[in-house]
């Protein structure tokens, strides 16, 4: 019913988490623990309902504390888990050594990957949400089963069990039957309830009266008499636990729906009202966990607000908590700019747009983004509204409230970690402002008077808050980010879209000792204290590595003595050594820096010299300010970062030309077009004017400036026209013209009439096109290459005109059919004709495409063109071409495919392709037309034999394999060489494997046999047995079914083996899209679960080839580690084990896997065995779990130390180098198409569909 209900609708984890990434090589360290001092969870897609039970968990201290009572002797040894016969307890190991991170690691989130694992998620159960409710009945079920036989069998049965009492009460003769049940939590509706007192009286306290037709039959009276009925609670747990139902189901609408109505719940309740024996003294609960949801019906967050009852964590005001706006370290900045008030926030990131500002409603979103809380929650109580902020600040903002936008009174760009040099270069703005008699301001520099206006805000709104007492601090555990709460925030989740979902209260007298307050190792054994102490010690060294690397930085210096000042930019002396890259550290001062200049460059340092920020721009170098800083100040904080360039000089002077600086004067590099004609291309300041432009031009060209006339190229919807400067444009400068890099401008003489030349010349040729045409209307037998040249046309020809041209161009009088053209594209090839009635620029043409001209008829206005891959791909026949009306229907596009390839019958059907070939949906509804389909023209379809089975029913093509040891002799050898000549060749006629070597290891030759039609409930006996009965294997002798072997065949490689003859195909994953492959043994096979076949080739030394591939059996069941797989295929080549290296092969990846102990492996875990005697346990790599995944049909490659010691991790293929080349290319053009969606959004309108409801579970050993 209700589907996709717990869907992730909005998560809360923002960018922060996102931000880590790599900085020369090395991943990003975790981030330490926030403020709060209190570790989250990392959201691994959709688990916010288990991180919010698991964090309630942890803060119920008796849970915690019992849990950690159990040890080895108890839960086992993690690292014994995979040795057959071993009762290891992994979920609770797993939940100690989470808990045990959550308390002391010291980074700000912990994984549950290793949890999640333990409870048997293997596929995408960490991206499908599901109810928290009934996670915790789960969750508490898994952890008694796992629990069974050690001294703590009973916790969760102690700690959160009751017992409630059903009694039905005769009102005639007053005989009370009595029922009791167990429970784990309380349901409590929410419909028409206004608090949880009220819900606990509805259920047990009031008592329904059974009359009329609901009379009751009682044993006393013998006969229905009128009774009342009611439950009561017979016991009460230490934690108690309340369900508050808020999702349900309009039947009316037909939708699923969450009350948001106002349902409060007590800080403290007495339980005795509701309790059978309302004299029990100890009834009295104080509320410690609130687990809230956010969203709707279909979809929403988790999150918990916990009190730390052992006073844990560090518990701040929220209204005093620092505000850090997080950056990437990786470039360059700072890891958090802290802010001390909001208007410290907001000028940051009103800074990030410049001077236009923003909407508020977009400064909000980002204000979320960047710190993870919103103003409403942050600030509001504090300073009010955002919008009545913005207005009491307004020496600060500029709010406009008439378009609700907001700008920087008066913006620098120059905000601490920001870096302006070499990219905006702010030094220039600021020094342009001083010019004009403002003020430069920094957002770290406020003024007296706003900060009196702060604190007079934060006076008049935070009166009388005071810090929690201890034992009574809230916190928000939100996923990764855990902040401090007022305990008053929890009334906000009373009602509304964001409201309570779980309640967890505690019997008030269990009052914890004053030793387990503030300490977080309480109760915890030392080994897991020990073993998170080396993780903390890795990670600092990590961190310590990763500030290294993310500080270092490289400069360019450029020497201004090998440097000249031409066509308005600086450019180098050809043959000259005109700059040096240093490398240094951001956190040296600029001192150090000079003097790692001096020793570096030696000689070409002259004895006074500046340094000046330099830009590399299209016209040249363009020097900026000096670098001004103190010796004493360091890199990152004079903007100095990672590929700043410096010029080197005197500050005034190059080659002995004064040099223009700043912003003001940066060269726009602009073409100029004069004469007859004649260009020029170089820079000009860009705070010239137009007149000043034209004097510059004016001795630059013969035009007289005077006479001279400019216009400017534009190009609007594909057409180029010349549009002249007006005389009002003459005092504009080049920047306020909007002239940019690499415009076009045209100089004319007003006198001169032939000076029109260049204007028309370079309008025509703007308005050209220019193509690449190949004529494929000769013979090309008798030539090297078909002939080749170009064309020019105007964008406004009709395709039909320039196929006329093309025909001109080559002394073509006539081709047959008339003659078509096509656009052949370097990665795509020969793309569909083009219809001759468009213009070219409909058509898709561009300049410099290639154009084919060829025999054959263009297609009509009605038609497209398609090509089709006739029969299987495997054939190898070549592709063919038809063209079809629109509106033909699938059913008649099939019979001309059929007779355009020379088949004939009707058992045929049509499939659609994908972006890179491969097999798509089949057309099944052959009367809808092409159209409707969604086929266009240039598609390309699949042209298949066959029919499409009924439903329950598989039609499944078979293939025949011949091993190894059947291509030499055996019992079985006659029977496969006669199955191999009823196909066109006997042993004979193939060379033998053995005896060849490929670049692509475990090659395997398939032969069809034809297809077999069986339902999904059928056992893998009776396909054996439908396989026996093609023609193929009619006179094939096989013994018993067991010297047949059936396996799954994907693309051109052998995967996994069927087992079980007795196992339905639907069991045994047997899908429509399955291929099969039947292999003849030579002796009887019955393969367990734990035995593997592998494809195991070695290597030829000293290339890139592998020998044939051999098929070992290898069991797994002993042991499933590195070694023991080695050993085996060392036995089976006949060499020592410590003379091979072993790897295996990910085809879809073109990757291969070294298989070798690693480091863990060598290791061992000390442990007390029987009578009390140390022993020791290897730790051992299980190749059949993550990230090996061993099965099946796997390619194992083996690498002869002795006679290849070279690169012995190096196992690649040619093929795999290639391979990985397509694939690099493929992820390319998936992002391209995941960028067009993001664009266009749904697709017709259409809504996205949610995902499937998948059910709940957590798989369990059994220990009893």
């Amino acid at each position: 019913m209700f589907g996709d209900l717990f869907e992730a609708e909005e998560d809360a984890e923002t960018s922060l988490n996102q931000a880590s990434g790599r900085v020369h090589g090395l991943e990003s360290p975790p981030p330490p623990r926030l403020p709060s001092g209190l570790c989250g969870i990392k959201n691994q897609g959709a688990t916010c309902y288990l991180n919010s039970l698991l964090q309630t968990l942890l803060y119920t201290p008796e849970f915690r504390e019992s849990l950690f009572q159990l040890g080895p002797k108890d839960l086992g040894c993690l690292q014994d888990k995979d040795k057959p016969g071993s009762k290891v307890r992994v979920i609770p190991i797993q939940l100690q050594r989470l808990f045990a991170r959550l308390l002391l690691c010291n980074q700000q989130t912990a994984s549950t990957t290793e949890l999640t694992d333990s409870f048997g998620w293997t596929n995408n159960e960490s991206l499908q949400q599901h109810d928290v409710q009934e996670l915790n009945r789960i969750l508490f079920s898994a952890i008694e089963d796992s629990l069974v036989g050690t001294a703590r069998q009973s916790l969760i049965q102690e700690l959160y069990h009751g017992t409630i009492v059903n009694k039905i009460i005769c009102q005639e003769c007053g005989r009370t039957s009595e029922r009791q049940e167990d429970y784990l939590d309380l349901p409590v509706t929410v419909v028409d309830t206004g608090s949880l007192e009220e819900g606990l009286c509805n259920c047990f306290v009031e008592m329904e009266t059974m009359d009329g037709k609901n009379q009751y039959r009682c044993e006393g009276c013998n006969r229905l008499v009128n009774a009342r009925k009611g439950a009561r609670l017979k016991s009460l747990p230490p934690i108690l636990t309340f369900s508050l139902l808020r999702f349900s189901f309009d039947f009316v609408k037909m939708e699923r729906y969450k009350e948001t109505g106002k349902f409060t719940f007590p800080r403290e309740i007495d339980m005795g009202l509701f309790c059978d024996d309302p004299e029990d003294a100890d009834t009295l609960y104080e509320l410690f966990s609130v687990v809230i949801h956010t969203g709707s019906g279909f979809g929403g967050h988790y999150h918990a607000y916990i009190r730390d009852v052992d006073n844990l964590g560090k518990w701040t005001a929220p209204e005093n908590a620092e505000i850090c706006l997080p950056t990437d370290p990786s470039t360059g900045k700072v890891d958090y700019i802290e802010f001390e008030s909001p208007v410290e926030l907001v000028q940051a990131l009103l800074s990030r747009e410049g001077r236009q500002g923003m909407p508020v409603d977009k400064l909000c979103t980002e204000m979320v983004k960047q710190t993870g809380v919103s103003w409403n929650k942050r600030f509001k109580k504090t300073y009010g509204p955002i919008n009545k902020f913005l207005k009491k600040f307004d020496d600060k903002f500029v709010l406009n409230s008439d378009v609700n936008w907001v700008y920087l009174q008066e913006y620098t760009g120059c905000l601490q970690g920001s870096n302006p040099v070499g990219q905006s270069l702010s030094h220039d703005v600021n020094n342009q402002r001083s010019r004009e008699g403002g003020n430069k301001v920094s957002v770290h520099a406020h003024n007296e008077n706003q900060q009196q206006k702060c604190n007079k805000m934060t006076e008049k709104t935070s009166c009388g808050v005071t810090p929690s007492e201890e034992g009574h601090c809230w916190f928000d555990f939100n996923d990764s980010r855990v902040q401090s709460i007022h305990e008053r925030e929890i009334e906000k989740q009373f009602s509304g879209r964001e409201s309570a979902y779980m309640l967890f209260y505690r019997k008030k007298s269990m009052v914890r000792s004053e030793a387990a307050k503030h300490d977080p190792t309480h109760g915890m054994p030392e080994s897991l204290i020990q073993e998170v102490m080396r993780e903390n010690k890795e990670v600092d060294r990590k961190r310590e590595e990763y500030d290294i690397a993310v500080n270092k930085i490289t400069v360019k210096i450029f020497f201004g003595d090998q440097h000249e000042f031409i066509a308005g930019a600086i450019q180098a002396i050809p043959d000259s050594l005109s700059f040096m890259e240093i490398p240094l550290d951001r956190r040296k001062t600029v001192g150090e820096l000079k003097m790692l200049i001096l020793e570096e460059c030696g000689e070409l340092v002259p004895p006074k010299f500046e340094l000046s920020f330099v830009k590399e721009l299209p016209a040249g170098l363009h020097v900026y300010d000096l670098l001004t800083a103190a010796d004493s100040v360091i890199c990152q904080d004079a903007y100095i970062c990672d590929g700043t360039y410096f010029m080197l000089w005197d500050g005034v002077q190059i080659q002995g030309e004064s040099i223009p600086t700043g912003v003001a004067t940066e060269p726009v590099y602009l073409n100029v077009t004069y004469g007859n004609p004649s260009q020029l291309s170089q820079g000009f300041p860009k705070n010239c004017t137009l007149g000043e432009l034209k004097l510059m031009l004016g001795e630059l060209t013969p035009i007289d400036p005077e006479n001279l006339k400019l216009c400017q190229l534009v190009t609007k919807d594909d057409t180029t026209s010349a549009v002249p400067f007006s005389p009002i444009d003459e005092g504009k400068t080049l920047e306020e013209l909007r002239l940019k890099d690499g415009d076009n401008l045209i100089a004319e003489d007003t006198k001169e009439t032939s000076s029109s030349v260049a204007k028309d010349s370079l309008l025509k040729k703007s308005n050209k096109l220019i193509l690449e045409v190949e004529n494929r209307c000769q013979d090309h037998s008798a030539m090297d290459a078909y002939p080749v040249t170009t064309v020019e046309i105007d964008r406004e020809t009709r395709v039909s005109d320039l196929k006329a041209v093309i025909m001109s161009a080559f002394t073509i009088s006539s081709v047959p059919g008339g003659g078509r053209l096509r656009v052949e594209d370097s990665n795509l090839g020969l793309r569909p004709p083009l219809h001759e009635e468009q213009d070219v620029v409909t058509a898709g043409l561009k300049s410099g495409q290639h154009v084919v001209i060829q025999p054959g008829s263009p297609p009509l206005t009605d038609q497209m063109t398609l090509t089709f891959t006739p029969g299987s791909p495997s054939d190898d026949l070549q592709d063919l071409e038809i063209m079809v009306k629109k509106s033909c229907t699938v059913q008649q596009c099939m019979e001309e495919m059929v007779q355009k390839a020379g088949f004939s019958g009707d058992n045929w059907h049509l499939r659609k392709t994908n972006w890179c070939g491969e097999a798509g949906e089949i057309l099944d509804d052959v009367a809808s037309s092409l159209e409707q389909c969604d086929i266009k023209d240039g598609d390309h379809l699949l042209l298949e034999e066959g029919r499409v089975p009924p439903k329950g029913y598989l039609q499944l093509p078979v293939y025949f394999l011949k091993t190894n040891k059947d291509r030499n002799e055996g019992m079985l050898s006659w029977i496969a060489t006669g199955i191999s000549g009823l196909f066109g060749g006997g042993s004979g006629d193939k060379s033998d494997l053995s005896s060849s070597s490929s670049s692509t290891p475990a090659q395997a030759e398939f032969t069809s046999i034809g297809e077999v039609i069986i339902g999904k409930k059928d056992t893998l006996v009776e396909l054996k047995l439908q396989i026996l009965s093609l023609p193929a294997l009619n006179d094939a002798v096989v013994p018993t079914l067991n010297y047949m072997r059936v396996r799954l065949k994907v693309k051109d490689r052998l995967t996994a083996v069927l087992r079980g003859n007795q196992q339905t195909l639907q069991r045994l994953k047997v899908t429509s899209a399955s291929q099969l492959c039947v292999q003849l043994l030579q002796e009887e096979e019955s393969l367990s679960p734990s035995q593997i076949l592998l494809h195991v080739c070695q290597r030829i030394p000293e290339s890139l080839t592998y020998a044939p591939y051999q098929e070992i059996l290898w069991d797994a069941a002993r042991d499933a580690s590195p070694y023991a797989l080695r050993q085996t295929i060392a036995d089976a080549f006949l060499v020592p084990v410590e003379r091979i290296v072993i790897a295996k092969h990910f085809p879809e990846k073109f990757e291969w896997m070294v298989l070798k102990d690693t480091d863990k492996a060598n290791k061992t875990i000390k442990h007390r065995g029987k009578k009390g005697r140390g022993s020791n346990s290897p730790k051992k790599d299980n190749l059949r779990q993550a990230p090996y995944h061993l099965k099946d049909g796997d390619v194992i490659g083996v690498k002869d130390l002795a006679r290849d010691p070279l690169d012995q991790d190096d196992f690649k293929t040619e093929e795999d180098f290639i391979g990985l080349e397509n694939l690099r290319q493929a992820i390319e053009e998936k992002k391209r198409r995941r960028k067009n969606r993001a664009v266009t959004g749904a697709v017709d309108g259409c809504s996205v569909q949610r995902r499937p409801e998948v059910g709940l579970t957590i798989k369990v050993d059994s220990f009893r």
